[in-house]
């Protein structure tokens, strides 16, 4: 995360690097984001300006416009609904990490949410419809919460009707 943060002189590191010491810096600049969470931004993040240098030729802080094609060219790869949104979702984490003006936001920006909206919807009507557990009947419910209560069944299945309850 520091590495990424330098190569743009993000304001975040002006601040933190005088006065917190480096074995605190990184906890300083992810607070309180999950490790996994912080490991998927990340890769997301530098796969965009892999992106950005493959492109351009070189690298340079992204405008809006790089970000809607960037969706786009993911868009044409067979990719899932969830994608676009981790994309901005992790750009704009980046920005507001490195402490950017709100002008200057690339995830932020309006046609990019417009992009994103449009193309999750494109990507939604493809996919497959969601699946959902089906649920116990009423009547199922009520027999298990009846042996829970019911001192005269034996403890193990009590128990296993007592989880079956808690799962649903």
């Amino acid at each position: 995360l520091f590495l990424e943060l330098k190569k743009f002189g993000a304001p975040s590191l002006d601040h933190l690097e005088h006065c917190v010491p480096d074995r605190h810096l990184h906890l300083a600049l992810a607070g309180r984001t999950r490790y996994n969470t912080l490991k998927r931004y990340l890769k997301t993040w530098k796969g965009f300006m892999q992106w950005v240098l493959a492109t351009k030729g070189f690298i340079d802080y992204p405008e809006p416009g790089d970000l809607v094609e960037y969706l786009f060219a993911r868009y044409d790869e067979p990719c899932g609904p969830t994608i676009p949104g981790l994309i901005v979702k992790a750009v704009t984490w980046m920005e507001r990490t490195a402490d950017f003006d709100s002008r200057q936001r690339v995830g932020e920006a309006q046609v990019v949410a417009s992009v994103r909206d449009y193309i999750i919807d494109m990507l939604s009507k493809d996919s497959s419809p969601l699946r959902k557990a089906p649920r116990y009947p009423a009547v199922f419910v009520e027999s298990l919460e009846a042996m829970v209560e019911d001192e005269k069944f034996i403890l193990g299945f009590r128990v296993v009707a007592w989880i079956k309850l808690v799962k649903n």
